[in-house]
């Protein structure tokens, strides 16, 4: 937590000959405007790039290939999730098709890996087709495999991809099955995309991110004035009067209103910083 700034009204008696004039002062340090957390969104990413990349699964084994659904993919995620008393993946259509893409892409540039030749890794795919995310996963399978179940089990029996069924913090799935030419060979490809959606925290108000930058703005440019209006009234003879007392009260009013916004922007800042403590802690605790 930044160090906070305390804005308070102080008042000191200057007396003149034959008059005197109350003046409202200012502490000379930095004003709280100054200490709102700044790019929430840099500090959100700091936790929210977790990627469970287990190495991809070659299917070596002989049986006769059946044909792979999504649908049963899914239901057999879901009933190892629930041997392990897990709540079951919610497919998500962002998700899917993120898989749909990876697995075409997979087929179209001839690579079986997490990240394509270009670059391009689960994270990317899921920016990609809109998908928000706290934390994302990737279980890829490569192989003629004797149906949904036998892929599944062999997922189940690699311990990175079994890591990834059961991890009790993915809340969404995406899948995606298919066939084609795969270094000459007629061969399955399958990809499960797993997600934490961005949903599970509630982001800092960006309205008052803006509030308080529009805030210390200002606050510079009262300071300023103030500075001016002071200068005013320094050079202004007597030193009492009704000139030196207007000058004076024009320098009081610019401190009150400093004095006002800061103490207000401050609390502005106090609830800002707690919205960020309170996203970081939730975004701690959803990373794989």
């Amino acid at each position: 937590m930044n160090k906070k700034v305390f804005i308070s009204l102080l008042v000191v008696i200057l007396l003149a000959a034959g008059a005197g004039f109350w003046f409202i002062t200012r502490n000379s340090t930095e004003d709280s405007a100054k200490t709102f957390t700044a790019n929430v969104e840099t500090k959100a990413r700091e936790f929210a790039t977790s990627v469970a990349l287990p190495e991809p699964l070659r299917y070596k084994a002989i049986e006769k290939p059946r044909e792979l659904s999504l649908t049963g993919v899914l239901a057999e995620t879901n009933r190892y999730r629930s041997f392990e008393m897990l709540p079951p993946l919610t497919l998500n259509k962002e998700l899917t098709k993120g898989a749909e893409k990876k697995l075409q892409d997979m087929f179209d540039k001839q690579y079986f890996a997490h990240q394509s030749p270009d670059g391009k890794g689960p994270a990317q795919i899921a920016d990609a087709v809109g998908y928000k995310y706290l934390t994302i996963g990737e279980n890829l399978a490569l192989g003629n495999f004797g149906g949904d179940s036998a892929l599944v089990k062999a997922w189940m029996d690699s311990p990175g991809h079994r890591a990834n069924i059961l991890n009790k913090k993915y809340k969404e799935i995406g899948i995606a099955v298919g066939e084609g030419i795969y270094e000459g060979e007629h061969i399955w490809l399958a990809v499960q995309e797993f997600g934490v959606p961005a949903s599970l925290c509630t982001a800092p108000e960006r309205s008052l991110e803006l509030l308080v930058s529009a805030n210390k703005q200002e606050i510079s440019e009262i300071e300023k004035r103030i500075d001016e209006q002071q200068r005013r009234v320094n050079e202004t003879e007597p030193k009492n009067g009704p000139a030196y007392n207007r000058e004076a009260a024009a320098y009081n009013s610019l401190v009150e209103q400093y004095n006002d916004l800061s103490s207000r922007t401050k609390k502005l800042v106090e609830k800002f910083n707690t919205q960020v403590e309170t996203y970081n802690q939730c975004l701690r605790s959803h990373a794989i």
